[in-house]
This record gives structure tokens, C-alpha cells and sequence, in this order.
């Protein structure tokens, strides 16, 4: 209790992924640096709501692009998932077609992707469809493609989206066993 009594104690808060977005915006066009808005947006996600860690992202991310960043060189250095390959498999797994569902997961193992920020993404999505049916007046993120969140929306029934994320949720808390 005497330690404590004498240490400094913070209570750090996660920033939100706009507010980390807009600082790095604000570094990059202070420095010079030619960045792109969706690679900013990535790497503040990546940051997971630290801008100690969203300021080491884009120092790797401005080396990894030789001086420059792109939404692709972030996507390389993180192991993400391009949005179009996570809207596609919620897609095909709306299709219910499990051949091509399977050769989509293929498709995207052969990149070598991150499977963790691979799930995130399309945690990510499925939230999104579901606000999107919950309050479909809701603004859909800059980010997410709105004719085929509203077009998922429609097609599969809130209790499916919802088991399809706690799918994906319990497949992220075991995958370092898989």
C-alpha cells in the first residue's frame, strides 16, 4: 500500500479507431508522407485502440512502403484479408453451397492471411449486418461495401447472423489450439 501510495497511476482509455484514423492523417500529411485513408484506417484497427501501437504500425508501415502507404503494403504487413475476399465467403456461406464455400476459404488460405484478423473481419461484417437489421436506418461504415451489407441483411435471418458470430468468436478463442 506505501508503494502504491507513491506511484503514479493512469487509467488509459482504447481511442476509438476514427479518432487513431485522424491523428495518423493528421502525422502523414505533416510529414509528407503519401498515405492512403483505407491503409490508415487498417493500420488504426491494427492498433486495436492504442495510438502507441497505431504510431509503431505506421512507422512500419512508411518503412515496408518505402516512404509511402498503401492500403495493399498495410493489408501485406498485417496479414489481413481484402474486405472483398470477407464479403464474398459471408456470401457463399449464405449460399449454403458447400463446395464453393470451401474453394472461397482456399482461396483466401492460399494468401497466407492472418486467420485471427481474418476472423476479426468478418466478426467485423456480421456485426455490421446485423445493426444493419436491427436498425436499418443505421449509417453503414465507411468501409463496408452498403449494397451487399443490405443485400446480406435481407437474405439471411438475424438468428443464422448471430450464430454465424458466436461461430466465429468461439473459432477465434480456439485457434491457437487449431
Amino acid at each position: 500500500i506505501t508503494v502504491l501510495s507513491r506511484c503514479l497511476q493512469f487509467h488509459l482509455r482504447q481511442l476509438p479507431d476514427s479518432e487513431i484514423t485522424g491523428h495518423l492523417t493528421h502525422l502523414v500529411q505533416s510529414e509528407g508522407v503519401e498515405a492512403e485513408h483505407a491503409a490508415l484506417r487498417l493500420l488504426a484497427r491494427g492498433a486495436r485502440g492504442s495510438m502507441r501501437d497505431a504510431l509503431s504500425l505506421l512507422d512500419q508501415a512508411v518503412a515496408y512502403g518505402a516512404g509511402s502507404v498503401s492500403e495493399q503494403d498495410v493489408r501485406d504487413m498485417l496479414g489481413v484479408v481484402d474486405a472483398e475476399g470477407v464479403w464474398t465467403l459471408l456470401e457463399r456461406l449464405a449460399d449454403g453451397d458447400g463446395k464453393v464455400l470451401l474453394e472461397t476459404v482456399e482461396q483466401l488460405a492460399s494468401a497466407a492471411p492472418d486467420f485471427d484478423a481474418l476472423l476479426t473481419e468478418l466478426l467485423q461484417a456480421l456485426q455490421i449486418v446485423a445493426v444493419h437489421q436491427t436498425v436499418p436506418d443505421a449509417d453503414v461504415p465507411e468501409d463496408a461495401p452498403e449494397d451487399r451489407v443490405r443485400v446480406l441483411a435481407n437474405r439471411v435471418s438475424p438468428e443464422d447472423i448471430q450464430l454465424w458470430y458466436q461461430i466465429g468468436v468461439m473459432g477465434r478463442r480456439d485457434l491457437p489450439f487449431a
